[in-house]
């Protein structure tokens, strides 16, 4: 049986969630790609041998949107069931939201020479 609500069914909200993953795996790739692109940058712009924090946190940003992906990737994938499918969404969602705000504010820190 389905309901209505105001804005349109109840299984049609659940099908717009559902393509969730669909928008999040390509997007994380793309950042897998960027951070590494980062890190050289980063690497580039070291002078007189002075390390910097900046390329060790990107490193770790990376981590989480190849965690995103994979997330999305085996939520898109998944034949465990509905509800094992919506929490890996959910996980996929989650990181890659993280990995953004942890990249926003690595970019400040670098760019005011904090890191």
């Amino acid at each position: 049986m389905r309901r209505l609500t105001m804005s349109g069914s109840l299984d049609d909200r659940k099908e717009t969630n559902r393509t969730l993953s669909h928008h999040i795996l390509p997007s994380a790739a793309t950042m897998v790609g960027i951070c590494p692109t980062l890190i050289g940058l980063v690497k580039l712009t070291e002078v007189n041998g002075l390390v910097r924090q900046a390329d060790e946190c990107l490193g770790l940003i990376t981590v989480l949107f190849v965690a995103s992906a994979l997330a999305s990737y085996f939520s898109i994938r998944d034949r465990l069931g509905r509800d094992h499918s919506q929490w890996l969404e959910k996980m996929a969602d989650l990181l890659f939201i993280v990995g953004l705000v942890a990249l926003g504010c690595v970019a400040i820190l670098f760019a005011f020479e904090w890191i």
